[in-house]
């Protein structure tokens, strides 16, 4: 565990002195690796840690760069995906929708966090504020409308929400 201390620093160090094209070749020939071994079944766990703080670097350095948004994006999803931490995941996501909120997988994101909330970390009070954030901010995604269907079933136990799948085929059923 103490060798993978190092690598921040040391990349840090390294791409502190980088011009912007060379880091963003870096940061793509980084996730071209990492994604190499995810199709093998490898999790890289200290290549994703070095590639998220390449993205950060790069993101303090150019906020105004074309790929920002994604490399916010793809470290949350690192974060939630490969090295299972839910509120990384959940801050990169937050940080997506506060720099970036026209970004196209921005209520991807905010839809992952509310879920997050409900499903895993039991915060029903906040999955409900970002299902209400998806519905308000994004009406046309696709997303708003599963936001609602999740919001109007947010607390029900597994019963109410039979019952309410019942309910609805047989209005259905008697509509034919």
């Amino acid at each position: 565990m103490k060798k993978y201390f190092w690598i921040p620093l040391i990349l840090l160090i390294i791409f502190s002195s980088c011009t912007k094209n060379e880091m963003k070749k870096n940061i793509k020939k980084k996730e071209e690796t990492f994604n190499a071994g995810l199709k093998k079944d490898t999790v890289l766990y200290a290549l994703g840690r070095d590639l998220i703080v390449q993205y950060d670097s790069f993101i303090k350095r150019y906020p105004k760069d074309s790929r920002c948004p994604e490399m916010v994006f793809n470290a949350g999803a690192m974060y939630l995906k490969y090295l299972s931490d839910n509120w990384e995941a959940i801050k990169y996501f937050d940080l997506l929708y506060e720099k970036y909120p026209d970004y196209e997988r921005t209520p991807e994101a905010l839809f992952t966090i509310a879920n997050l909330y409900n499903d895993f970390l039991k915060k029903q009070d906040k999955a409900k504020a970002y299902f209400e954030l998806i519905i308000k901010t994004y009406p046309k995604h696709r997303l708003a409308s599963d936001s609602k269907v999740l919001l109007r079933n947010i607390g029900k136990s597994d019963e109410e929400l039979w019952n309410d799948i019942q309910k609805q085929q047989k209005e259905q059923s008697e509509k034919k």
